[in-house]
């Protein structure tokens, strides 16, 4: 009923712990961590013991496999402990014993070990050590608790939640962070919650304490007050993301246990009042990236793991009701296909109506004149006959139109609209992009804008993400990509699009297609279609490089000289 990671920091040398379980107070018995001796989790029947003894001989200078078998020796009920250790050299050892109930088991890496007991299945620690790996470009804390909420999207304890608990140690005898949430409905959200308080509240203050350094300490109060206000003052003022996406995974379950990678290690972040372009071919997973931040893939079918923040909270651990708050509210999306995500049992007038009265607090009657207005902005030719009329009496852009109102109907904070201008002639496509502008300058918002217009995308968009088979592989300022592309795809997709400035007899195409998302390439997956591609490109994953200011490229010749849109 317990799993948990061990790791150390190649960068900080901190060595630390997470943990979830429905167990209560998990934090108070299974992890224990010692500065530059190293770290146990036990578990299963839980034998502290295990614990302090395993440190003690860890001090000694007793390696990871010698302490497993050590303490294993002497303890009669060895049949139902699990335990994993790692030693300050970072070796790992573990035991788990056969009465420990299943599914159980122990996956390690480089700098890593995975253990866990009575879980939904192995995929728990396949997946929190995949996400492991796949982080490590965060924080260390950010790290581990991620990996975690990836082993729960994959099922986790079977029993249940309870209790999750982080505990890090760096060099000093004391920790870096002990964190411990018990009794709680979502553990790891709230874990997940208090590590991002702890930024603000506890490591701005930290350093003033005495350490093996400083014995003493900071002890002037003022001092202490001008800097940490200091301190806060520079989080605030970097800390200005509406929306926060970290290694968003989502992996579909299809027949026989097929898995489809549709998203895989997605990481963007939105600041207020800004406006991203998401584009890339269909099938690239721009709208399952969507479909996800927004809380709308199918539980039993998709595994959506990872980060993301929205004003603070992570959405993938918040309730099903929690969400059903937030959507339509604070969170929009116009879907791509309105005759499918409209209601056809209630007029449109009804859907804005519904909208208005649970989030606005709106009696019926405000509601429909509410519901006019905004059939009018939208440019809904007799609004107040429209607003009793069925989907199926619209247009296909009208249905497209009465989308749009239903989403602005409460100025939501992020407005994720995919393919929004797709039925609308270019007359009704410009006045939709200016009531999407004039929500920006109006409510501040943010906007996630998914399309194949990249003439609408330069119009209207400060950023640009380009996907590509579920991860995306440039991301810039809007100039900067259609000035310099920085990945092969993207040049493709530029070169592809019809230019009043130049003369060809053929457009350029891009050859090929999607690779099989069940059977990802080692390598870049652009490479089988990419005229630049080597032996480097199909080897291993490419690295992300930074080749201007907010503007990085997955690509190993990245960046790329001389290339012009």
């Amino acid at each position: 009923m317990t799993w948990s990671i061990i790791a150390r920091d190649k960068a900080s040398g901190c060595f630390g712990i997470a943990v979830a379980t429905k167990f209560f107070a998990a934090g108070a018995r299974v992890p224990f961590v010692a500065a530059g001796v190293g770290a146990i989790a036990t578990q299963a029947l839980v034998n502290p013991f295990y614990g302090t003894n395993g440190l003690r001989l860890l001090r000694e200078g007793m390696a990871a496999d010698a302490v497993v078998k050590t303490l294993v020796a002497t303890d009669d009920g060895r049949d139902h402990r699990q335990i994993h250790v790692m030693d300050a050299s970072g070796h790992v050892a573990a035991h788990t014993g056969p009465a420990c109930i299943a599914w159980n088991g122990h996956v390690a890496g480089e700098g890593f070990s995975v253990a866990g007991n009575m879980l939904a299945g192995a995929r728990v620690l396949d997946e929190t050590a995949g996400a492991y790996l796949a982080g490590e470009a965060l924080p260390f804390p950010r790290r581990l608790i991620t990996a975690m909420l990836a082993g729960e999207a994959a099922g986790g304890d079977k029993r249940g939640k309870q209790s999750a608990a982080l505990l890090i140690y760096g060099e000093e005898d004391w920790s870096d962070l002990d964190l411990r949430v018990d009794d709680h409905v979502e553990p790891l959200a709230e874990l997940d919650r208090l590590e991002r308080v702890s930024r603000e509240r506890w490591m701005p203050f930290r350093r003033f304490l005495p350490s093996r350094r400083d014995p003493v300490g900071v002890t002037d109060r003022s001092l202490i007050e001008m800097e940490i206000a200091r301190e806060l003052c520079r989080q605030g003022s970097a800390m200005t993301s509406l929306i926060e996406i970290e290694n968003l995974k989502v992996i579909f379950r299809g027949d026989r246990g097929r898995a489809t990678h549709a998203v895989e290690t997605v990481s963007f972040e939105l600041a207020r009042g800004v406006t991203l372009g998401l584009v890339g071919e269909s099938g690239c997973g721009k709208s399952v990236t969507a479909l996800a931040i927004m809380g709308l893939l199918p539980k039993g079918s998709a595994d959506v793991s990872g980060y993301v923040g929205f004003e603070g909270n992570n959405l993938l651990g918040l309730t099903d009701a929690a969400m059903r708050d937030l959507r339509g509210d604070r969170l929009a999306m116009i879907f791509q296909e309105p005759m499918t995500s409209l209601n056809p049992s209630y007029t449109i007038g009804e859907q804005i109506i519904e909208t208005l009265v649970r989030h606005r607090g709106f009696t019926r009657a405000q509601a429909r004149t509410r519901a006019i207005e905004l059939l009018r902005d939208v440019r809904i030719p007799s609004p107040e006959q429209r607003v009793d009329e069925y989907p199926h009496k619209l247009s296909g852009g009208m249905r497209q139109r009465a989308m749009v109102a239903i989403a602005l109907a409460c100025d939501p904070q992020l407005l994720i609209a995919d393919e929004p201008t797709t039925a609308l002639d270019v007359t009704i496509q410009a006045q939709v992009l200016d009531l999407m502008r004039s929500l920006k300058e109006k409510t501040h918002a943010a906007i996630v804008l998914i399309s194949h217009d990249l003439g609408v995308v330069a119009d209207i968009c400060d950023e640009v993400a380009v996907m590509y088979a579920g991860e995306i592989v440039e991301h810039a300022p809007v100039d900067a990509l259609f000035r310099t592309p920085q990945h092969p795809y993207t040049i493709g997709l530029l070169a592809s699009i019809p230019r009043l400035d130049r003369r060809v007899e053929t457009l350029a195409t891009i050859e090929g297609a999607l690779p099989n998302m069940s059977e990802i390439p080692k390598g870049c997956r652009f490479a089988p279609r990419c005229p630049f591609s080597s032996e480097a490109c199909v080897s291993s994953p490419p690295p992300i490089v930074d080749v201007g200011a907010r503007h990085w490229s997955r690509c190993v010749k990245a960046p790329l000289e001389g290339v012009q849109a």
